[in-house]
C-alpha cells in the first residue's frame, strides 16, 4: 500500500477532528468573548458525544451527519489537498475518501476530556479500492492507529 495513502487518511481525520473541537469553546476569555445564548460552554460529556457523532457518522460514511457537526461558514486545511477547503470541498473530498476506500472503518479507542478540549485515540482500518487524491489503489488492507 502507498504510503501516502495511510498518512492521508490519518491527516483527513486529524483535520476533521480539529474543525470539529475549533466549535467548542477552547478557554473563559473565548467564551467571554461570545454570547452566553449563542455558543453556551459545553461539559466534558457534551464534547465526548459531539467527538463520538464525528466517529460516528464516519463509520457511517453520512455526509449528511458530518455537515450538521460542522459551521456553515467551515475553512478546511489538509495536506492532501492544495489551499483551504471550504465546506463542500471538505464533504466531497471525504465522500471521495469514503468511495475510495471499502470496508473502511474508523473506531474511537479512547476520547478524554479536560479544560475544554479533546483528545481521541482510534484505530482505523480500510482498503484503498480506487483512486483517491491521485493514488492508484493498493487492494490491500490497512490497520493504523493515531491520536488526535
Amino acid at each position: 500500500m502507498p504510503r501516502f495513502s495511510i498518512r492521508a487518511l490519518i491527516a483527513v481525520a486529524c483535520a476533521t477532528l480539529l474543525a470539529i473541537l475549533s466549535t467548542v469553546p477552547m478557554s473563559a476569555s473565548a467564551q467571554g468573548a461570545t454570547p452566553e445564548a449563542d455558543c453556551p460552554p459545553l461539559s466534558p460529556e457534551a464534547i465526548q458525544e459531539r467527538v463520538q457523532a464525528f466517529v460516528d457518522a464516519t463509520n457511517a460514511e453520512d455526509l449528511e451527519q458530518l455537515e450538521g457537526l460542522f459551521h456553515p461558514d467551515h475553512q478546511h486545511n489538509w495536506s492532501i489537498t492544495p489551499g483551504s477547503l471550504d465546506l463542500q470541498g471538505y464533504l466531497d473530498t471525504i465522500g471521495n475518501l469514503f468511495e475510495a476506500y471499502d470496508n473502511y472503518s474508523f473506531t474511537a479507542d479512547d476520547i478524554l476530556t479536560a479544560d475544554g478540549a479533546a483528545v481521541l485515540r482510534f484505530t482505523a482500518s480500510g482498503t484503498q479500492v480506487l483512486d483517491f487524491n491521485g493514488y492508484p489503489p493498493s487492494d490491500q488492507p490497512a490497520t493504523w492507529t493515531g491520536i488526535l
